[in-house]
């Protein structure tokens, strides 16, 4: 090991580089689409900044990055992306990143990935490239840098493939909860069905004969929260419930049973959960008497339902 890596106590063969000094930025040109779909003549992605990427496909050679691989540097949307293209691109706004020596350009985009939540000095909305170039990253030798971002990738896949599968039992929870809150389920635990069960209309549409629509001041009665107490401390015996969930805890409280919490501002209005003895804020309502016996758990999935589906049409 080196005297400056002893110093810094990086490994072999590691270094400590700016990122200017390994990638090369080049500055857009004007582009003209000349077809939305590609074809022998056209193409080459025009990129554009936003979810799709490639806006359409040109025949022009002026400003065409060379055919190497390059990093597609997007911050013009709320949350910033890295894409790599291994062919030829054309951009007028996206910021486009080349490597200096054709090193593991993966291990590079994961490099950047690291520092999304850097904040440049600069007074400006958008990170400008000069202000990243100033950063110092680590670059093991390219074997190693490949191997890592091998590593990288591959929890990358796996996670894709999760949020696959999640997004899926989303949809499939979706169609259920509109199943089962707005047929029921009969005594042999099936949904019901207009073709097995009788109906009749309601101003909720198609429901069972058996149910009934009623306003929701029918089923519980609501108290607003209360101001945050001044006595507030992680080792507080009692949750602190906001609009979406627990923000810190005391040792007072306002409510002492399992009850629905609804929150009532910004952007977690609406949002609806259960909690068991604690403090409501003011940022929320909660359920102080329940004039039936309902099941707080099926209150609380029908409230999330009802504030999903039916919102448009409550004014």
């Amino acid at each position: 090991m080196t005297a400056a890596n002893e110093i810094e106590k990086l490994p072999e063969g590691w270094r400590r580089v700016r990122l200017g000094d390994v990638l090369d930025y080049e500055q857009p040109q004007r582009y003209i689409v000349k077809s939305e779909k590609y074809d022998d003549r056209h193409g080459t992605p025009v990129l554009t900044p936003g979810k799709a990427f490639i806006l359409g496909f040109t025949d022009e050679t002026t400003g065409i990055f060379e055919e190497v691989p390059v990093i597609i540097f997007d911050d013009f949307t709320t949350e910033s992306r890295y894409v790599i293209f291994p062919f030829k691109v054309k951009s007028s706004a996206l910021k486009v990143l080349k490597l200096k020596d054709r090193n593991s350009n993966l291990y590079f985009l994961y490099n950047i990935m690291q520092i999304l939540n850097f904040k440049p000095g600069s007074e400006h909305k958008r990170f400008w490239i000069s202000e990243y170039s100033k950063i110092n990253i680590l670059i093991p030798p390219l074997p190693e840098q490949r191997k890592i971002a091998e590593i990288l990738e591959t929890v990358d896949n796996a996670i894709e493939k999760t949020d696959a599968i999640i997004e899926k039992y989303k949809r499939i929870k979706q169609g259920l909860m509109q199943d089962l809150l707005t047929r029921g389920i009969d005594e042999n635990g099936q949904i019901r069905s207009e073709e097995t069960h009788r109906f009749k209309d309601s101003p909720l549409g198609r429901i069972p004969e058996e149910w009934k629509v009623v306003e929701l001041g029918e089923v519980f009665k609501l108290k607003s929260g209360m101001t945050r107490p001044c006595d507030t401390s992680e080792s507080g015996n009692y949750p602190i419930y906001g609009g979406n969930g627990i923000l810190g805890y005391t040792n007072e409280k306002n409510f002492d049973i399992e009850t629905i919490i609804i929150g009532r501002v910004g952007e977690y209005c609406g949002v609806v959960y259960i909690a068991s003895g604690g403090w409501v804020t003011d940022n929320a309502l909660y359920v102080v008497v329940k004039k039936r016996d309902y099941n707080n758990l099926f209150l609380c999935y029908l409230l999330n339902y009802v504030n999903r589906i039916y919102s448009p049409f409550l004014t």
